[in-house]
């Protein structure tokens, strides 16, 4: 008899990410039914009318859990919902479909590579119950074990895993789903204010009750990009081989930025990854510009100047057209001469006219009327490139050039390209001139985070 399988893609939003992570579940779950479990606890489903039609698309407000007696979360910390016990989706569909003998469950920010059809019965042959990644280290002073006090003896440590793609019989899911609902009942009566994250409370359940259980890298030739973190874009693993999943991925969003450079763990700035090279490797896979200048200016781990300039040459040479033109080392204003001009500080003068413009917000100058900025012209045909978070910049400001013979020339401005929060604008300054001149108009003031000049 065929095994019945469901694979439950569980979600909270809908983007290009999102939707190509849902087609390469669908496409490696042949066999099994695949379900959209859409969290609609603070807005309406925004997955598109298409797919909804097309899909078995199935709303799961976290109402839905209440109603049948789950608990929220942890009532000190305020961590609760769907993140933080993320055993309830499956909980909820098991409990709606007991029809099926194995499910598995995937979060929207796994990319897979895999046979889900092979896993599910290779658990069936070896009569496996549930398959994750587990946590070998048990260790007393894990941040969450806390919240696991009134469940679970501490003394030994708490199991734990990452479930953000797991697998489990109907047995062990409905045997989860069961478990919390007894903690649930315990913690109102008992008055409990602390609640065990679904990534100790799973794997605890499962130890305790002895189910058979099986890592997931058993069924994977290597487990390089699964983790809780850093992100990752599709386009800089798509060409990665063997059968494996990806974790996580998404979209260039503020968890890419925070996770990859404002943080330490396994990211573009981790002292190894940019001493060994593998951060200069992914930033050229990736090959964004504010990606670029993220690394080159980060705050964890300072770049030496021959990283710095092996990571400028790297995107000189990957990235298209204007934005190559832009991180070009064609010529380097003198940083003295803004301070003096400007009356700003060494770090933002250095970025301001540094040879990759800064994302940093504190990084800018202001220009006053009446008190323009100016620089002296090499001997060649240039360019200026200017950038700002304003895409009004060119009506705000006037780019004035002095010939050796004292004549001045205004030169018109226009924007030639927009990456992440920086607008780019570009002049074509005559050949003949010796200096230029950045005013603003007349009673404007200009913010500019960056200043080129470079051939044409």
């Amino acid at each position: 008899m065929a095994l019945k399988t469901a694979v439950i893609f569980k979600t909270h939003f809908w983007d290009p990410t999102a939707d190509a992570a849902y087609r390469v579940c669908k496409h490696f779950s042949g066999h099994s039914d695949v379900y959209i479990m859409y969290d609609t606890t603070n807005k309406n489903c925004d997955i598109p009318d298409d797919i909804r039609k097309s899909e078995n698309v199935v709303e799961a407000p976290f109402k839905a859990m209440e109603d049948i007696g789950f608990e929220w979360g942890n009532g000190e910390e305020g961590w609760g919902g769907y993140w933080y016990n993320g055993d309830y989706h499956q909980s909820l569909f098991v409990l709606d479909n007991p029809q099926y003998d194995y499910i598995c469950s995937v979060e929207s920010d796994v990319l897979i590579k895999n046979d889900l059809d092979k896993i599910f019965e290779d658990m069936n042959i070896r009569g496996i119950d549930a398959v994750y990644k587990k946590e070998i280290d048990i260790s007393k002073w894990w941040p969450f074990i806390t919240n696991c006090e009134g469940y679970y003896d501490l003394s030994g440590g708490i199991n734990r895993g990452l479930f953000c793609i797991s697998f489990f019989s109907r047995k062990a899911a409905i045997f989860l789903a069961i478990q919390r609902i007894k903690m649930s009942v315990k913690k109102r009566r008992e008055g409990l204010s602390r609640w065990p994250i679904g990534e100790a409370f799973m794997a605890q359940e499962l130890f305790l009750e002895g189910l058979k259980t099986e890592d997931i890298s058993y069924y994977c030739d290597h487990m390089d990009y699964y983790d809780f973190a850093p992100p990752f874009l599709i386009k800089e693993i798509g060409d990665v081989s063997g059968n494996t999943f990806f974790h996580p991925v998404t979209e260039k969003n503020s968890k890419f930025i925070i996770s990859n450079i404002e943080r330490d763990y396994k990211s573009l700035v981790e002292e190894n990854n940019i001493t060994s090279g593998k951060s200069i490797e992914r930033a050229k896979k990736i090959n964004d510009l504010e990606v670029y200048s993220r690394i080159y200016y980060n705050d964890t781990y300072r770049l030496s100047d021959e990283i710095k300039a092996l990571l400028a040459d790297t995107a000189q040479g990957s990235l298209p057209g204007i934005q190559a033109s832009i991180v070009a080392g064609d010529h380097q204003l003198i940083v003295e001469d803004l301070i003096a001009q400007n009356e700003t500080d060494f770090r933002t003068a250095e970025c301001v006219l540094g040879r990759i413009p800064s994302y940093d917000r504190h990084v800018a100058i202001c220009i006053h009327e009446g008190e323009p900025v100016s620089f002296p012209l090499p001997d060649w045909h240039a360019r200026l490139f200017l950038s700002a978070r304003d895409q009004s910049l060119p009506t705000q400001l006037k780019v004035v050039c002095e010939k050796q013979s004292g004549e001045k020339e205004e030169v018109s401005v226009s924007i030639c390209d927009t990456v992440g929060e920086l607008s780019f604008f570009t002049a074509s300054l005559p050949e003949e001139a010796k200096f230029v001149s950045i005013h603003p108009v007349e009673n404007h003031k200009v913010w500019v985070n960056f200043i080129k000049i470079s051939a044409q």
